[in-house]
């Protein structure tokens, strides 16, 4: 549950402060909304596109899943899919939507070369064929599909290690 503390001003000016009512180690306490985690703050913010795309309208989110728990978002974003009439757009890095045979016809990759050149792959358009026995997951870490990082990017730690311990 959501609310506003309001508290008067000087003249006829209002303070308001959003607060949310949460349960914790059993009881309900009042948490102001800048002390919320990135996760209920970042869910709070996708609410506007949510109902966008639910009024014929396109909503594109980049990163949709920042601060928000691979399953939690997943399962967020099938309770809505039936309620879109618009379109809604949204890159992650969530491979969980991986597993869901429905979203398959919806799924691009972005695919970069050596030098840097991307491009955008439907997944569904993709040599390997995918059933409903599939293991897409497993199929996209195994490259079937592009999209993964570089294998082996050479991160040297040990400059940053002798750099850090010279710095002390």
């Amino acid at each position: 549950m959501a609310f506003y503390e309001v508290k008067p001003l000087n003249g006829n000016r209002l303070q308001y402060a959003l607060f949310f009512k949460k349960k914790l180690s059993g009881k309900l306490i009042d948490v102001k909304y800048d002390q919320e985690s990135c996760g209920t703050l970042g869910l709070l913010e996708l609410l506007p596109h949510f109902i966008a795309a639910n009024h014929d309208t396109v909503a594109v989110i980049d990163e949709i899943d920042n601060g928000i728990h691979d399953y939690l978002l997943k399962e967020l974003i099938e309770s809505i899919v039936p309620c879109i009439h618009g379109q809604l757009i949204f890159t992650t890095h969530n491979m969980l939507f991986l597993e869901n045979y429905d979203f398959k016809d919806n799924i691009y990759v972005i695919d970069a070369d050596t030098d840097g050149n991307k491009t955008v792959k439907a997944l569904c358009d993709n040599s390997f064929r995918i059933q409903k026995s599939s293991n897409v997951l497993l199929n996209y870490f195994e490259g079937k599909f592009g999209g993964m990082p570089r294998k082996n990017p050479k991160f040297d730690f040990n400059k940053v290690c002798k750099y850090s311990y010279l710095q002390e």
